[in-house]
């Protein structure tokens, strides 16, 4: 509870510092780390790296988030140019080898905060991209493991960095 009280504490005071974009990051990056805290219970006891489930997923994809709230991290999930702003999810499928990581940056005007689009730098292997993941969902793009079609897929919208979710099978 209080490392929760001061990771507010410190939320506030740095979201100060930033404009509306740094604010909406970090307090998904609280949300998340809250429900990495709750999902880490349900994980099971035995290793998945080699078959991601469900709930590990999940708690994958709210530690991406959570690392918005890590200043050691500070520099490598946001950066910004003369000409864009890049907000990086990084997240990491499996065992924390580079050709592991998925990075998936939403990019914005550095002055207005408008949104540009997004830029996918990097894939976990053997992880492929579907652009358009339905035609009854426009805008909603997934990554999938091309090996191994039980393991579920990860959804993003391309515009709503925060309306991730992970597929049940």
């Amino acid at each position: 509870m209080l490392r929760i009280i001061l990771l507010i504490g410190v939320l506030v005071v740095s979201a100060n510092a930033g404009g509306d974009l740094d604010r909406q990051w970090k307090a998904r990056g609280l949300q998340g780390l809250e429900k990495a805290d709750s999902l880490s219970k349900l994980l099971p006891k035995t290793s998945t790296k080699n078959k991601p489930t469900k709930a590990w997923l999940e708690f994958a994809m709210e530690m991406a988030y959570a690392a918005f709230i890590n200043p050691d991290l500070k520099n490598v999930v946001k950066k910004r140019t003369s000409t864009v702003l890049a907000f990086h999810f990084i997240m990491k499928i499996g065992e924390m080898e580079e050709s592991n990581l998925l990075d998936i940056a939403y990019l914005y005007d550095p002055k207005s905060e408008v949104f540009l689009g997004i830029r996918v730098d990097r894939l976990p292997y053997p992880w492929c991209l579907r652009p358009d993941f339905d035609e009854k969902y426009p805008g909603i793009f997934s990554i999938n493991n091309v090996n191994d079609t039980s393991v579920p897929a990860i959804l993003f919208n391309k515009k709503d960095p925060f309306d991730t979710m992970v597929l049940p099978l």
